[in-house]
């Protein structure tokens, strides 16, 4: 567990700052290893983003749906 905590105070703050100060657009943290490069290919980065906006929209749908079935039964976790 710290090892988490370690890795959420020191990956993400230089991305955070940056944020804040305009030189990077949210979202962007910079690794186009796996993705689509945005410099060679805006219309594949912009799709790459928009799919994982909805990604994350379902996820939270989904945590809603699970949430309002454990308060209708009454049962709790592994909702079975």
């Amino acid at each position: 567990a710290a090892f988490i905590g370690l890795f959420d105070l020191i990956i993400p703050a230089p991305a955070i700052q940056a944020l804040g100060e305009g030189e990077r657009e949210a979202g962007d943290l910079g690794w186009t290893k796996f993705g689509p490069d945005p410099e060679t290919s805006k219309e594949a980065f912009d799709k790459k983003r928009v799919s994982e906006l909805m990604n994350g929209r379902l996820a939270m749908m989904a945590i809603g749906g699970i949430a309002t079935q454990t308060v209708i039964t009454g049962h709790g976790f592994p909702y079975v």
